[in-house]
């Protein structure tokens, strides 16, 4: 294997029927944070399809709500939302 470049490495399958993105995705949990249900849905269905883990929420309590019950690798948070935005939501992971 030491000496494959990334074409070999591209054609190497690991898990039969299944793409490399895939493969990586599975494990990945991601919290979508937008008060926009189309944005939401769209973000989640976009996801879903590369069988990333994709948990959403409609505003900045119900994202820390789910952050205490899931692990996330990624948050995708949107920054102007009514009440508490983006920003304040950012601060309190950090404090976390």
């Amino acid at each position: 294997m030491a000496n494959m470049n990334l074409k070999d490495l591209a054609t190497i399958n690991l898990i039969p029927d299944e793409n490399p993105i895939q493969q990586i995705s599975r494990k990945i949990n991601i919290l979508v944070v937008d008060d926009d249900e189309m944005i939401r849905d769209i973000i989640e269905n976009t996801l879903d399809h590369f069988s990333y883990g994709v948990v959403t929420a409609v505003n900045v309590a119900e994202a820390l709500e789910k952050m205490n019950s899931i692990n996330f690798e990624l948050a995708l948070i949107d920054i102007q939302m009514p009440g508490e935005n983006g920003i304040i939501l950012l601060r309190k992971i950090v404090k976390q």
